[in-house]
This record gives C-alpha cells, structure tokens and sequence, in this order.
C-alpha cells in the first residue's frame, strides 16, 4: 500500500515532526509521499530499495537530507519545493519507469543519479525527465544513463536576478544513446 506523511488539506501536515526514519523497510508496493511537513528535516530508509509507484517528496521547507542509499527502482520521482534541500542523490537508482521532476528547490546546488541506467515514460502533463527552476543548481549527475525514453526538460536553474551568470555541469556517461539518431549524446554540457 502506499506511504503518506502530510498532505496539501487543512490539517493533514504534520506540524512538530523533524525527521522520519524507516530503518527495516525494504519495499514499498505503492506510492511513498512525504508533503507539507512544515518542521521536517530529513527522510531516510537504509534498507529501501523498491518503490512500486511514485516517491514524492515536496514542500517541506526545512528539508535538507533525503537518504535512501539503496533505492534501485521507481514508478516515478517527484522532488518539489523544499526551501532547504542542497543536494538530492539516489546513488543505486538506475531504473524509473514514469516521471522524473526535480523542481522548485531554492537551495538545490547538485543532483546525482549516476547510477540511473533508464528512464522511462511521460504522459500529456509532464516531459518525463524535467529539471527545471532550482535557481542555484551547479551540477547535475546522470553518469550511467543508456535511454531515456522520454521527453528532457532541463531549464530555469540558473538566477540571474542578481546580474550575475552562474553555470551548470550536466555529467553523462560514455555509453548515452541518441535515439532515432546515429550521433551520440553529449558526455557533458556546461550552461
């Protein structure tokens, strides 16, 4: 079944919790969604390696840490609004099957998913893997990534209210395939 800590409603949010630990599980059947926890400040599951829907993790603004060293696969990922959160990393992922959106994280200066091997579907409402408006972005990891079938929207992660430019390092592996195409992928971009 799913997981759901908070929500959006009026009094679904969790007003005094600051970190949620689930150190034995191993597998979640449905969706795993941590929202709207106004105090929250780190998610963590050793052990987690399965999550049959979608992990969702979005406005809890003092979120710094999500830990899940193991996680391998997903039915999509959603990490969104959290003020707090510097870096997001899932080192073993390397298969998700429906959306990828990082978006809307102020503090979010790197993203590492170099384990991940494919991404996989989208639908009429989102580009399937979409990085866009963490304003302080530098660095982004998809070392391993073959395939990802599905539409890429990498964009609005730099400020530029203050007059300054800043860059962003997209790391892709050697063995990143051009679908349709018989040019390869960039191994990197700076923007």
């Amino acid at each position: 079944g799913d997981i759901k800590i908070g929500g959006q409603g009026t009094g679904e949010a969790n007003t005094n919790l600051t970190s949620l630990s689930f150190p034995e599980l191993m597998q979640v059947s449905s969706n795993f969604e941590v929202s709207s926890n106004t105090k929250l400040t780190s998610v963590s599951s050793s052990k987690l390696e399965t999550i049959g829907g979608e992990l969702k993790i979005d406005s809890c603004l003092l979120l710094t840490t999500i830990d899940l060293p193991l996680l391998e696969t997903s039915d999509g990922i959603y990490v969104s609004s959290n003020a707090a959160l510097a870096q997001f990393s899932l080192p073993k992922l390397t298969l998700n099957t429906a959306r990828l959106i990082v978006d809307g994280n102020d503090a979010l200066t790197a993203i590492s998913l170099d384990a991940l091997t494919r991404s996989i579907g989208s639908d009429a409402n989102n580009k399937g893997l979409e990085i866009t408006d963490n304003k302080k972005l530098v660095s982004i990891g998809l070392r391993s990534i073959e395939s990802c079938l599905c539409e890429i929207d990498i964009s609005d992660n730099t400020d530029v209210s203050n007059g300054q430019s800043s860059s962003l390092t997209i790391l892709l592996g050697p063995q990143c395939i051009s679908l349709g195409s018989d040019n390869p992928c960039y191994t990197s971009a700076t923007f």
